[in-house]
């Protein structure tokens, strides 16, 4: 049997690396993602961005504080979809991994979202954890997205925006 130690050690690392494949494009080889992905329409392109129409999708979110729990709180939402075993939903039901993971900040919090599968729009699982919760973004959005890489936060957003 495994430690406590190892196990911890094992959770810890998977953890750490699914983080790094959802930042880096999760499943994406030369830029292909396999994951689905929100269906939008898009209405126009530029060199640095595109405006985009989303339809409607149902989002499982939690806060975050501060950049310590950007992996944590990542893991609260891949432990609702079933990543590290048992789904922690009402159904304990697995979820596909769709992309992206967003980032918002919402009223000075920090939010992070996994967008579910598009089958799951409207009838998503109830979350077993207080932290979590789903939203229905029932109107889809209307949405300037800017392509970069790295990690999104409100200053390196505001300096990309100005420049």
């Amino acid at each position: 049997t495994m430690s406590r130690l190892t196990r911890l050690l094992i959770t810890v690392t998977a953890m750490l690396a699914v983080t790094f494949l959802a930042w880096w494009g999760l499943g994406s080889v030369f830029g292909v993602i396999r994951e689905e992905v929100p269906k939008y329409d898009l209405l126009h392109s530029d060199t640095d961005f595109e405006v985009r129409r989303y339809e409607a999708v149902t989002a499982v979110e939690t806060p975050l504080q501060g950049r310590r729990d950007e992996s944590p709180g990542f893991g609260r939402l891949a432990r609702f979809i079933g990543v590290f075993g048992e789904a922690e939903n009402a159904e304990k039901a697995t979820i596909a991994m769709t992309a992206p993971v967003v980032t918002t900040q919402v009223h000075n919090k920090t939010m992070m979202q996994f967008i579910l599968p598009r089958a799951m729009t409207g009838k998503a699982p109830k979350p077993s954890n207080p932290r979590v919760r789903l939203v229905e973004q029932s109107g889809g959005g209307l949405f300037a997205v800017q392509k970069f890489s790295g990690s999104w936060d409100q200053a390196s957003a505001a300096q990309r925006v100005t420049s």
